[in-house]
């Protein structure tokens, strides 16, 4: 289907319609399978242009997007990519500020411009060693890095490995406090045992493993 185009500058067109990644993040499955699908049916439609802000998802939406284009070499190609920063809020990346609010200094634009190029050129990087079928370990402690880039995460505490799999399995399932928190901040509080079930602020758990 074609849409039409509007030209922004020389040689710079954008789809007249955009498709907005705000939410990208909130689905139940943000595997590389489900955003895909999400882009095929942009282009479908026509719109080959995406929205996209650094706050998107909590700080996640581009490496999300980014972990779908290594997953699908040559789609990438196909879309222009809109993207923007200046909102600092206390999460992801952020975690450390106080409050939400507005940075439009040079400095914060030109981390935040890195900051997205850094994710765009990983997955470019990606692609060709997934085309050429390089094994490949990388080591990092950024957990952003290790959901895009790994097939396979391992994680390590104190020189020990203490849990490997898929992202998605290591975020949902972690076996210890340090691997929760090593995907992002966690709420912690305490609770009482009683006959293999937890009472929490969330309701009542399962914990077998622990005695009354």
């Amino acid at each position: 289907m074609e849409m039409e185009r509007i030209e922004i500058a020389d040689r710079v067109t954008l789809s007249r319609m955009a498709y907005g990644m705000w939410r990208v993040a909130d689905d139940e499955d943000t595997g590389p399978a489900h955003i895909r699908a999400k882009l095929e049916a942009c282009l479908a439609q026509g719109i080959t242009t995406l929205d996209l802000a650094d706050i998107y998802g909590g700080y996640t939406a581009e490496s999300l997007l980014g972990a779908a284009l290594k997953a699908a070499p040559g789609l990438r190609d196909r879309f222009e990519i809109v993207t923007k920063c200046g909102i600092v809020a206390p999460l992801g990346r952020h975690g450390s500020a106080r409050v939400k609010h507005y940075d439009t200094s040079a400095r914060h634009i030109t981390a935040s411009v890195d900051a997205s190029l850094r994710a765009e050129i990983r997955s470019e990087a990606l692609q060709i060693l997934k085309e050429a079928g390089v094994p490949t370990l990388l080591v990092t402690h950024d957990p952003e890095e290790a959901i895009v880039a790994g097939d396979r995460v391992h994680v390590m505490q104190a020189g020990r490995l203490i849990q490997s799999g898929p992202a998605d399995s290591l975020y949902k399932h972690p076996v210890n406090e340090f691997v929760a928190n090593f995907f992002g901040p966690i709420l912690r509080f305490a609770t009482k045992v009683k006959g293999g079930l937890a009472w929490t602020p969330l309701g009542m758990i399962a914990a077998p493993q622990h005695a009354d």
